[in-house]
């Protein structure tokens, strides 16, 4: 009957690291990888994997191979502070 559709529940998954935008509706169900940016305003229709930033309404994939820290910090200092990435990160080539 019509109580059954009340009594269904969907787990809505959201990742460690993420940083979500304000006013951003993710569906029910729907499951946000680690490291993920999902842009203000974004309607979040299917699920986002790991390592990437979305948005648009639906929420478009705009760039993989993204890492954050907490609060969605990109900066790669903070990144090995953290522990999240290894210090050796932090070497650049030097230009001879």
């Amino acid at each position: 009957g019509l109580g059954d559709v009340y009594k269904r529940q969907v787990d809505t998954f959201i990742g460690s690291y993420c940083f979500i935008g304000s006013r951003t509706v993710i569906m029910p169900g729907i499951r946000i990888g680690d490291h993920c940016i999902v842009g203000s305003g974004s309607v979040v229709t299917a699920d986002v994997p790991d390592n990437c930033i979305v948005a648009g309404n639906p929420a478009r994939v705009l760039q993989t191979g993204v890492v954050t820290g907490r609060w969605g910090i990109r900066a790669k200092r903070f990144l090995v502070k953290e522990g999240i990435i290894p210090a050796s990160e932090l070497d650049t080539p030097k230009v001879a």
